[in-house]
């Protein structure tokens, strides 16, 4: 038996007992050896390397300082200062022993520090299998470093790698101080996302009473998880939730949940319902749902997360398909409200309605431009008038009268309508034309370097629109689409955009719209012509003046404006005002400011704070606050402490009616948040 066959055969088995890992090298790649000393005795069948040995095979290092092959019995001994480096981690011990007949082994004194963060050790180390081992007198944690700040031990934690190690009469300790005790743990001995108990969250309510939360994640595949959570809430009763997320044929990660909460103490059952999914069935067929159901008018009063939820006075359900053909589009909508203010029996739902639309295209070889929309609305409540409406609008126009520096786009169509509402029939009609003149123009400014530019437009648009009015009497008025008033406006719209272009580190460019201006306002003729009923009466012709504005100087930098000020009666006074605004550093510290007013109607202001640069402790609070009525609609703040391993936050919010404070604590890895790779995290600014 050659030197280089047992050289082979002793890595391979030393790799075998390293144990925690499976993917080896291939037993063909070339082995090199080093050590001070290298003996074979053949009468003895041993194979022995003394002084800084070094074992090589493809990604694998192992270093120890003396290692003996035991030919007779197939034993194989590493000892002092045992250490192997491979794909799968790093193993440390003061000795080894291994034998490749029975595929047993031990290791004394050994540490595993498995990829993901997750770290045992042991007095002693026994292998029962490829990916399944005994650890005595053992440790886990997720905490780097000799002394770990916690850590789980018991005297004896089986391991079965790619599924669970289990431990019976455990110690939870803190650095070396137990200050619990488990008489059963389980947890995950995996470096992919894995199926456990998350950290149970704590806290008090004064509407829902003392609460308990303890969610359970569940891997289901590579594109889909789930997570199984149980509330106990103390006035309220017990509910349970399942929120299921896949990416499965959706362009984006799709989520469907569902909460039930069982009544206790005269409460009634409450529960709620959600979808949302963008996707495709086949080809260009899509499918978009947008769907929440809740069966109590006070469910997002209660359980609601946002003031957007909580002050909602309703809940939409929408289920959106279409079909693309060239230049003509089929779709179809099903839209139920439910009211949570208003008897939802006399809410009006769209059951279904069915859409074809023809995009602008041209005619033959004319300069003639047409387009088509058909859709069939059937309408549906339970108190209220019902019925249906079939809506026709075939537009032509064309480009023949546009220059190069002038666009001239005129357009009529007919507005066809016809109605079955009670059993009854109706029809109604008439002409509607427009005149579009404008032009966008644009001039781009470089640097020398020719890596940034910066790229102006300006865009000006007048256009006219005109259609007579018709007698509805005889129609019903479902929506918009049944207002036949006269039009007889004129509409100018002004645009300023500056877009920056940079380069890349890879030669990318990169493309910010850093400023965006627009004014636009209406004027109707038919007001201005309108006969004045009272002596003191005034016409007002002029919409307000809108004015949008939007900056982003830097990528995480951003503000918008929206004005509506009156130039017709009290010509400059501020009609609305709405302010948005925000900084985010990538770091975790953010700032989110938003302002809206209406005259004479409210005055609100919110803003929303995170703060990181004080780490490892961070910040968050959000509040919402009335300055009509000078008082402060709801808030929360919450802090948090971040270890390397471990974290615990608290928050405390406030809103009409309730009060709740929450407390949660989790140790990486084991049991804090999972986040999906389904669902990006929300980025809470832009």
């Amino acid at each position: 038996m050659s030197l280089n066959f047992l050289i082979r055969a002793a890595l391979f088995l030393i790799v075998g007992l390293l144990l925690a890992f499976s993917a080896l090298a291939a037993p063909d790649e070339e082995v090199r050896l080093s050590a001070d000393s290298l003996v074979f005795d053949r009468e003895q069948g041993d194979v022995k390397a003394e002084g800084d040995v070094l074992i090589l095979q493809g990604e694998i290092e192992l270093r120890s300082d003396q290692a003996r092959w035991d030919e007779k019995n197939g034993d194989i001994y590493c000892d002092g200062s045992v250490r192997m480096n491979s794909p799968q981690g790093i193993v440390t011990a003061d000795s080894l022993t291994y034998n490749f007949q029975t595929g047993r082994g031990e290791m004394a004194n050994g540490q595993i520090a498995m990829p993901g963060r997750i770290y045992l050790s042991g007095s002693k180390i026994e292998t029962l299998g490829k990916n399944s081992y005994k650890i005595v007198d053992g440790r886990f944690t997720s905490c780097a470093g000799e002394r770990p700040t916690w850590s789980f031990g018991a005297q004896q934690i089986d391991v079965n790698l790619g599924h669970f190690a289990q431990a019976k009469n455990a110690r939870f300790y803190i650095f070396d101080l137990p200050v619990l005790y488990l008489p059963y743990l389980a947890f995950p001995a995996k470096t992919e996302r894995s199926s456990g108990f998350l950290m149970p969250t704590v806290g008090s309510s004064s509407r829902r009473g003392t609460q308990i939360s303890i969610p359970w994640y569940q891997v289901l595949s590579v594109d889909q998880d789930a997570t199984l959570t149980l509330d106990s809430m103390s006035r309220i009763g017990v509910g349970t939730g399942l929120e299921y997320r896949y990416f499965i044929n959706t362009v984006r990660p799709a989520r469907l949940s569902g909460n039930y909460v069982t009544g206790i103490d005269g409460e009634p059952d409450r529960y709620l319902v959600e979808w949302q999914h963008d996707g495709f069935l086949s080809g260009d067929t899509r499918l978009v749902i947008n769907s929440q159901y809740v069966n109590s008018d006070d469910y997002l009063e209660l359980f609601g997360g946002s003031s957007q939820e909580y002050t909602s006075d309703s809940v939409r359900s929408d289920l959106y398909l279409s079909k693309l053909w060239g230049k003509t589009n089929l779709t179809g909508l099903a839209r139920y409200t439910r009211g949570l203010t208003q008897n939802t029996s006399t809410v009006l739902q769209t059951l279904p309605q069915i859409g074809l639309t023809v995009v602008p295209q041209r005619f033959l070889a004319t300069p003639l431009v047409t387009a088509l929309e058909i859709d069939w609305s059937n309408f549906w409540r339970q108190t209220g008038t019902t019925g249906s409406r079939l809506r026709l609008l075939p537009t032509l126009s064309t480009d023949a009268l546009s220059t190069r520096y002038l666009n001239v786009l005129p357009a009529i169509a007919w507005r066809e309508q016809f109605y079955r509402v009670d059993a009854e029939s109706h029809r109604i009609g008439r002409p509607e034309a427009s005149l579009t003149i404008g032009n966008r123009l644009a001039r781009i400014y470089r640097r020398p370097d020719d890596l940034t530019a910066l790229r102006h437009a300006l865009e000006l648009q007048l256009k006219y629109l005109y259609a007579p009015g018709v007698d509805t009497t005889d129609i019903a008025t479902f929506d918009l689409y049944d207002d036949f008033s006269e039009i007889n406006r004129l509409h100018l719209f002004l645009d300023n955009r500056w877009t920056t272009r940079q380069k890349s580190e890879d030669g990318l460019s990169i493309y910010r719209d850093f400023v965006n201006l627009r004014l636009s306002v209406d004027y109707d003729l038919h007001e201005q012509r309108r006969s004045l009923s009272l002596p003191d009466e005034n016409r007002h012709p002029f919409s307000p003046l809108f004015t949008e504005l939007e900056i982003r100087p830097f990528e995480r930098v951003y503000l918008r404006t929206d004005v509506a000020t009156d130039i017709d009666e009290k010509p400059g006074q501020m009609e609305g005002l709405a302010v948005w605004g925000g900084i985010n550093d990538q770091a975790g510290n953010g700032l989110l400011l938003n302002y809206s007013y209406k005259r004479t109607d409210f005055e609100f202001f919110s803003i929303g704070v995170d703060l990181a640069f004080m780490a490892p402790f961070y910040a968050n609070y959000e509040g919402r606050f009335d300055l009509q009525e000078n008082q402060t609609l709801d808030y929360r703040t919450s802090l948090e402490y971040r270890s390397g391993c471990w974290s615990v936050s608290g928050s405390w919010s406030e809103r009409p009616g309730d009060r709740t404070f929450a407390i949660n604590f989790s140790l990486s890895n084991i049991t804090g948040k999972k986040l999906s790779p389904l669902t990006d995290p929300l980025n809470r600014w832009f």
